[in-house]
């Protein structure tokens, strides 16, 4: 029998909602979420308008859980987790007794802070670099502090592969599922961007 994929939950963080319901509403009236940016000054993106997730708190959903090392693209990744395991029924009490794995999709990883350690490294030195950043440095970082904040002790994975980053995380799910090896995977994907301006 071919193996398949089986969605029993979903869960997003978007410019134009924070629920399925507030995105579906969105799309259908036809409001769109390009603006200019709160995030990034307007000297690195004046020509740019972006759909940026304005007023985002990852405490609103996690609560008060350490944080500190989860970048905004670890914390955007966090919180949609978060939303689709409620929604598939997956409480934390629950997941303590199964196996759940994360394939997570991004196409740069967390750019602005790879942006960001560069830049501090090359103008200030490499002294002067924070290690939280180094360690958000590297693509797969999301996906492993995800998998710390919600105790997903089962395969994790990043699929890193340009644009289809975006539509392939849910492909590759079905491969630790079968009984004798996992109970559930979450496949999501994460979009940044950040421009970084060159360093003089």
């Amino acid at each position: 029998m071919k193996p398949r994929v089986v969605v029993t939950g979903a869960g997003l963080v978007s410019p134009l909602g924070r629920t399925v319901g507030e995105l579906h509403d969105a799309l259908c009236e036809g409001r769109g979420a390009f603006r200019a940016s709160t995030l990034v000054s307007a000297d690195e993106c004046a020509a740019y308008r972006v759909a940026e997730i304005v007023g985002f708190d990852a405490r609103t959903a996690l609560g008060d859980r350490n944080l500190r090392p989860l970048d905004r693209t670890a914390q955007l990744a966090a919180v949609a987790v978060d939303s689709a395991l409620l929604d598939s029924g997956w409480t934390p009490e629950r997941r303590k007794t199964h196996e759940i794995g994360l394939v997570l999709g991004t196409m740069f990883g967390s750019l602005r802070t790879i942006g960001e350690f560069d830049r501090r490294s090359l103008r200030e030195g490499p002294q002067y670099v924070s290690p939280i950043d180094f360690a958000n440095t590297v693509i797969n970082a999301a996906a492993g502090q995800v998998a710390i904040v919600h105790q997903l002790r089962g395969v994790n994975a990043t699929v890193a592969s340009a644009a289809t980053a975006t539509t392939t995380p849910s492909q590759p799910a079905h491969l630790g599922t079968t009984p004798d090896r996992m109970n559930a995977i979450e496949a999501a994907r994460i979009i940044t961007l950040k421009p970084t301006p060159p360093v003089a």
